[in-house]
C-alpha cells in the first residue's frame, strides 16, 4: 500500500524536526533502536498500538503519518476502544455489514470475525484498507477519533 511508504518519510521529518535520535524515539515509547530504524528504512511496518504510540508522541493525526493530510489539524484524541468495540462503529457509521466490509476491503472473513470476538487486532495495513474502502479517517478506524453521522 503507498500510503505505508509514507510512513517512513514522515517519521524521518519527525524525528529530525524534534532532533531526535532512532534511540531516543524508541526509549520514549518503549521499542527498541533497531525497530525504529526499520521504520525508517520502510522495511518495517509498526503494530497498530506502536503506530498509535508514535502519533501519541508527535501529538500528530494517524491521516498525517501515513500522507492521507499533509499538515496534522488535530491535537486532542481519545482512548481507542478495543478494536472489536470499534469494528462496530465502523459498520454502524458506515451502514455496512460485515460481508459487505469483506466484499469492498477483500480482507479475510476469518480476520473481521476475529476483530469480532476480540481474539486479534487488525494490522495496520488492515486499518488502510479499511479507511480506504470505506472513505474514513484512519483514526477514526483506529478509534482514536469519534464522528458523528
Amino acid at each position: 500500500m503507498e500510503h505505508l511508504s509514507y510512513f517512513a518519510e514522515r517519521l524521518k521529518d519527525l524525528i529530525i524536526e524534534n532532533r531526535l535520535t532512532p534511540k531516543a524515539l524508541g526509549e520514549a515509547i518503549g521499542i527498541d533502536r533497531t525497530t525504529v530504524t526499520r521504520y525508517l528504512k520502510g522495511v518495517r511496518i509498526p503494530s497498530v498500538d506502536t503506530f498509535v504510540s508514535i502519533a501519541d508522541y508527535f501529538n500528530c493525526t494517524a491521516d498525517f503519518l501515513l500522507g492521507f493530510e499533509e499538515i496534522s489539524s488535530r491535537n486532542k484524541f481519545i482512548t481507542r476502544p478495543p478494536f472489536k468495540e470499534q469494528l462496530k462503529t465502523i459498520l454502524d457509521y458506515a451502514g455496512i455489514s460485515k460481508y459487505q466490509l469483506r466484499k469492498w476491503t477483500e480482507i479475510a472473513e476469518s480476520a473481521i470475525y476475529d476483530w469480532q470476538r476480540g481474539d486479534n487486532e487488525p494490522s495496520l495495513s488492515n486499518i488502510v484498507q479499511m479507511a480506504c474502502k470505506l472513505n474514513l479517517s484512519v483514526d477514526f478506524v483506529i478509534g482514536r477519533i469519534s464522528l458523528k453521522k
